[in-house]
């Protein structure tokens, strides 16, 4: 029906343009016999191109006609195909609660399994357990001799070295007092020692004084020989005085050698008291170590 009517437009088109062409205007014959023929064979190749223009009209009509229907089939097959995916969805869910369910059950069924096997085995095992059981009881009683045995034997090693350490503090205890008493005695030998040394520099002092005296004496009884000629009784003094110098440089010497002395004596002293204070350290460290050991064996016990 609509494409009668489109044929029946275009027919009523195709006379109205050919009405109004310059040849049915009334102009007549006078333009000519060619231009009339060259109008009419216008004419006709226009009507033949709106001939065409109409087929291709129909054609594009049908062809939209044709892709209408397209359309609308590929509508139909999207349609299909989703639903066709739900349904493939739905049953691949359905599978997969299927077998999660499966799984679950079959898990289940499996710790069943193993618990009655578990019960089984234990069930069985009753009669080795009495036996290990029995056994572990036999090894509990040794061990428990031996552990009484060990115990007896430390707190004979415990006694034995409580008797240590006490003969130890013993030993400390004499060793404090030998060298108490060696540190006064050295504090007295010093003590004297020092006053020796006060005596030996005043000694010196006392001669260096007397050696200058004499020296003055001397320089003036020479002093006096160059002046006068020497009486036996400044001669006698002058051998006086060089013998007092003699023996005040030996009293000198002397005294030198002594402080020399008493100080080897007191440095001899010191390394002696550091000796001591060695040992004393050392003998305070073992003192701790046996202690020491004897908190351990304690906290053993």
């Amino acid at each position: 029906m609509p494409r009668s009517e489109s044929r029946q437009g275009a027919t009523a088109v195709r006379a109205r343009r050919f009405s109004d062409s310059p040849c049915r205007l009334g102009h007549g014959l006078h333009y000519g016999s060619q231009r009339c023929l060259g109008c009419m064979g216008l004419h006709r190749r226009v009507g033949l191109l709106q001939a065409q223009k109409d087929k291709l009209k129909d054609l594009a009509a049908l062809q939209r006609e044709e892709l209408a229907r397209l359309e609308e089939d590929c509508s139909k097959l999207r349609t299909k195909r989703n639903l066709e995916q739900a349904d493939f969805d739905l049953q691949s869910y359905s599978r997969k609660c299927l077998a999660d369910i499966s799984l679950s059950e079959l898990q289940h069924l499996l710790d069943q399994r193993k618990h009655l096997e578990e019960e089984l085995s234990s069930f069985r095992a009753g009669p080795d357990r009495l036996r290990s059981s029995r056994q572990a009881e036999v090894e509990h009683a040794a061990a428990r001799e031996a552990w009484l045995l060990e115990h007896r034997q430390l707190k004979q090693d415990v006694a034995a070295a409580q008797a240590y350490v006490a003969s130890l503090e013993q030993e400390i205890e004499s060793r404090r007092e030998r060298v108490t008493l060696g540190r006064l005695a050295d504090a007295e030998r010093s003590r004297q020692l020092r006053e020796q040394v006060a005596e030996q520099r005043q000694l010196c002092r006392a001669t260096q004084q007397a050696l200058q005296d004499a020296e003055t004496d001397l320089a003036a009884a020479q002093a006096q020989r160059r002046k006068f000629t020497p009486s036996d009784a400044v001669t006698a003094r002058a051998r006086d005085l060089k013998a007092e110098m003699a023996a005040l440089a030996d009293e000198r010497r002397e005294g030198a050698e002594a402080l020399q002395l008493a100080s080897e004596e007191l440095e001899k002293l010191r390394r002696e008291l550091g000796a001591i204070l060695a040992d004393n350290a050392q003998l305070r460290s073992g003192l701790q170590d046996v202690m020491h050991g004897l908190e351990q064996v304690q906290h053993q016990l």
